[in-house]
């Protein structure tokens, strides 16, 4: 199973949110997606847990800007 996880620019229970990206990784053998905004990735690096994020979830798409949609394409559904 796929999940598709987005962060954005709010701090607020960022590290415990990656924990449970982990933990569903890890625990539950789930293929976590992480779509980042400009913000989201700013906020990871304050954090300091950019590196963690990279190493751990193979599946990192950042935004390149506001006109390029990175999500669309990418959660349609395989049959």
């Amino acid at each position: 199973m796929r999940i598709a996880w987005g962060i954005t620019g709010s701090g607020d229970k960022l590290t415990e949110c990656v924990s449970l990206m982990e933990e569903l990784t890890n625990k539950y053998n789930l293929e976590v997606h992480v779509y980042l905004s400009r913000e989201g990735k700013a906020v990871l690096k304050f954090y300091k847990l950019l590196k963690e994020v990279k190493e751990q979830f193979p599946k990192v798409s950042p935004e390149l800007g506001p006109n390029a949609p990175f999500l669309s394409g990418k959660t349609a559904q395989r049959q």
